[in-house]
This record gives structure tokens, sequence and C-alpha cells, in this order.
């Protein structure tokens, strides 16, 4: 039997929407009729970084048709909560197979891979195989805005970039905007951050700010205050944390190439100025905004799992999210 990618009994999680293109369908991580008015991201949100597909079956095997693959990469199947598989597979693949399931009904959970766009075209399964909808009580929506050290392509794979761990140990349910390259506090995308169900905001910004030379220390702190504001008008008493960039050794001093009037950045500029902008706005009586320094997340302690001085390794993304969920959790409460 098959399943179309827009059966009732299947859920699409960590997606903003979902095309339906004829043959396929592709999640996006951004409103897709609307990718004109976020320019030079659309690569990135069409590649499915914390994208879930779920639903409950008794087949003892899943195939997941797609459109080619267009790089080696892996995903993920969950069963019952708990892992089951990473499937690798090569560029050019068109049947992701998952078989020797466990016997009985259970829920599976796919993470397609998360530095690729993924398009589904249907589900096979044995016939007869019985389908319901995912069975399981709700979790909080958490949405994180962040650059490609959110994205996580270097992760081992899908479920275990840093936020998706988090999310998994803490039952979140995980919106991950994070945009290899492109995290530059664009209105449209905390416009979107805005409109978004949460109730765990997260931002983490800075590194693409620095590296691409989009800011300085006249513009930075604007857009840090323009940022929250946006996302306050409907979301008021969110919590929402700030979290300003990881360690990075070759930019912790270094000015970035923004010059205006005289106004560079570097990392550890970067770092003061985001601390005192939440210690300025809690003073003003924002009490659900919090500030995390990256360096708690990640600092010079971890260079070994910085493989290229940039991007944390796979091993790298599992200390960044245990350091996360310590100093996050020890914040808010959900």
């Amino acid at each position: 039997m098959n399943l179309q990618p827009f059966d009732c009994c299947l859920e699409w999680l960590g997606v903003v929407s979902v095309e339906d293109a004829g043959e396929h369908v592709q999640p996006w991580r951004l409103p897709h009729r609307e990718l004109f008015r976020f320019p030079y991201i659309e690569p990135q949100a069409a590649a499915a970084s914390g994208v879930r597909l779920r639903f409950a079956t008794d087949a003892g095997r899943i195939i997941f048709h797609i459109k080619p693959a267009l790089a080696d990469n892996c995903a993920d199947l969950f069963v019952d909560g708990n892992f089951f598989l990473s499937l690798p597979f090569k560029a050019g693949t068109e049947k992701l197979v998952f078989e020797n399931l466990p016997v009985g009904l259970k829920q599976v959970e796919f993470w397609p891979a998360q530095n690729q766009r993924f398009a589904l075209r249907r589900i096979e399964l044995p016939d007869g195989a019985r389908t319901e909808g995912y069975i399981g009580k709700r979790q909080p929506r958490w949405v994180h805005y962040g650059s490609s050290i959110s994205h996580g392509c270097q992760a081992a794979s899908p479920s275990q970039t840093w936020p998706a761990l988090v999310a998994r140990s803490q039952g979140l349910n995980l919106t991950s905007l994070g945009f290899g390259g492109q995290c530059h506090l664009d209105a449209m995308v905390l416009r979107l951050i805005r409109d978004l169900p949460a109730d765990l905001i997260t931002i983490k910004a800075g590194i693409n700010i620095h590296g691409a030379g989009s800011m300085n220390a006249r513009s930075y702190p604007a857009a840090l205050y323009g940022a929250v504001a946006l996302i306050r008008e409907k979301h008021p008493r969110t919590p929402l944390i700030l979290c300003s960039p990881i360690w990075c050794p070759d930019r912790e001093d270094k000015a970035n190439s923004n010059d205006y009037q005289d106004k560079k950045l570097s990392l550890c500029q970067m770092r003061a100025e985001m601390k005192e902008v939440v210690a300025k706005l809690r003073a003003d009586g924002d009490g659900k905004l919090y500030y995390i320094d990256g360096l708690s997340l990640f600092g010079s302690e971890l260079v070994e799992f910085l493989p290229d001085r940039l991007h944390p390794d796979g091993e790298g993304h599992r200390r960044l999210a245990k350091n996360f969920e310590q100093e996050a959790f020890s914040l808010v409460t959900l």
C-alpha cells in the first residue's frame, strides 16, 4: 500500500510550510509562497534541518520514495521515541528503505538529511499494513534562529544537530530556523518568528554578521533591540533567550569588515553588546528576556571539536547541546 505525502495520518513537524508540487511535496522552513521576501535564504530554507515526519503503523518495512538525493548523506528513524537507525544513502538515491521494524503498532518519526532539499513522492508499506496518526502528548514549541552552527551540516546525522539533541532530551517540538551563512537578524525572519506559535524562542546570532560584515557597532545593538521589539508584539511573555557567538579562534579580537564610522566589531565586542542590550531591556521590565554567553556553550577548551576552526563536529554538537541545556533550562522552565 502507498501513503501519499498529505495523508491524514502523516504529521509534518519542524516546518513552516509544505509545498505540493504535484508529483512530490517539499517541506520548507519558510513560507514557500513568499520566498521572494527572504532573499538569499531560499537554498538554506529548503534544507530539512530539524524537519520530521511522523505517524503510527504496524508495518515491518517502510520505503520513502523521494526525488533523487542531491548528495551523499543519511536519514534517521525513531520508533516509539527511541533511535532505530541512521540510514546512509548516496547522491541520486530515490528510495530510503527501513526494514525489520518491531512487530505491532508503533510510533515512527523520520528525520530527512539536514543539509539538503528533501522531496517526498510517496511512502510504501506492505499490503494490509495499518496506519494511524501519531499519538503523544503535546510538546512545548521551541523556535530557534541561528547560523550554520545551528543548521548543523557537520553533525553526525539529522537528529544529532545540537538543537535536535536538546529538543529530544527536553521533549520540545523544535522548529529550527538555522540557516547556514544567513543569520543576519533579517526583519522578515523576525516577523516570521513573531507569528509562529512558541513556548520558547531562542536566537543565536553573531557569527554570520561578523563574517559578512553586515553590521557594525552602530547597527548591531539597534538590530537586537528591534528583534526583541518585533517578537514581543505577539510574544510579550514568551521566554526569549539571546545567545552570543561561540568561540572562534580566528575572530575573537579581529574586527569585521564593516568600518562605517570606524565602528567595526569583533566577536568579543558582539558578546558585550548583546549582554548590554539584554541587561537594559530586563531593567526596563522584560523579565522573560535572557542572555547566554556563547563561550559558556562552546569555549576554547573544546577546540579539538572545531576541525575547521568555525563549525563544531559531531562530538562538538553533542557538547554544545549539553551545555545549552544546562544554561538555558537553569533560566527558564517550560
